[in-house]
């Protein structure tokens, strides 16, 4: 409908106040689902939504996630028992500031009473064990690798959230599955910005440089990026619904038009406007 139309008067902005709203309006939206994706990813991964409370040092449990997995199904605890010897000298292996005098086995029956011994049988001639309630490495790992997981599905629900808008953005009027692909050139930008996001998550250094590690997101990390970016294109295509109702687009008929712009005395001009309706 937009190339049908005459080309606008020299006088006239490129962008009309009403394409202002739009353009806002679609920044928004886009902005407040990719951070809804990442906010949501992060719960998912970290339990949390402040890096403080995600690194905190007295934080006691981890989730992690296994391979294709759409949910995390192991809690590492936080916690490590480890095993000294009461009255080690500090030269000695089993030396430990930490390690208790007179010793106290934990309750019986429990998981830590099982994990203490573990790790005394562990090693030889140690007589007691502590808790280290933030001690377990590879919680550490998990912890470090929770935000690192919820900015790669957001990073990912970013790039497809732009590919679905340009679809989008393609009319101010028309719905989005109306003529789709007819553009065969935004066919191969697309195209050229979905090979630049692979390329990006799965070259080795640059992967890392960006700071993008598609293989731990596993497959919740790509289901919640496609909602993320759907969420996006619903969005989008409902403001242009509405707002369709009240687009004023001005009627650019026959005219004619001097070198500075201005119509020449006489002209026709037709100044009618058009309500657009997408009903």
């Amino acid at each position: 409908m937009t190339m049908k139309r005459k080309p606008r008067p020299k006088t006239q902005p490129v962008v009309l106040p009403w394409m202002w709203r739009g353009i806002v309006a679609n920044g928004l939206i886009l902005t407040v689902c990719i951070f809804c994706t990442y906010l949501l990813a992060l719960w998912a991964y970290a339990g949390a939504f402040l890096s403080d409370d995600i690194i905190d040092p007295t934080r006691t449990s981890c989730a992690i996630w296994p391979k294709d997995e759409w949910a995390p199904t192991l809690k590492i605890d936080c916690g490590l028992w480890s095993a000294c010897t009461i009255g080690a000298s500090a030269t000695d292996t089993g030396y430990s500031a930490s390690c208790p005098d007179p010793y106290t086995a934990p309750a019986a029956g429990t998981t830590d009473l099982q994990e203490a011994k573990d790790a005394m049988d562990a090693m030889a001639g140690s007589t007691a064990a502590y808790y280290t309630a933030h001690g377990n490495p590879d919680c550490e790992i998990c912890i470090e690798t929770s935000i690192r997981r919820a900015r790669t599905s957001a990073f990912i629900a970013l790039v497809w959230a732009e590919n679905f808008r340009a679809y989008t953005s393609r009319s101010f009027e028309n719905p989005v599955w109306v003529g789709t692909f007819d553009n065969p050139t935004m066919n191969k930008a697309v195209l050229m910005a979905q090979a630049s996001l692979y390329i990006a998550l799965y070259l080795p250094g640059l992967n890392t440089v960006l700071g993008l590690y598609v293989n731990e997101i596993h497959g919740f990390g790509w289901g919640i990026a496609f909602i993320g970016s759907l969420s996006c294109l619903i969005g989008c295509e409902l403001y242009k619904f509405i707002s369709g109702k009240y687009i004023v687009l001005e009627g650019l008929a026959e005219y004619t038009e001097n070198e500075d712009g201005t119509v020449s005395p006489g002209a026709s001009m037709k100044v009618a406007e058009v309500v657009v309706n997408v009903e």
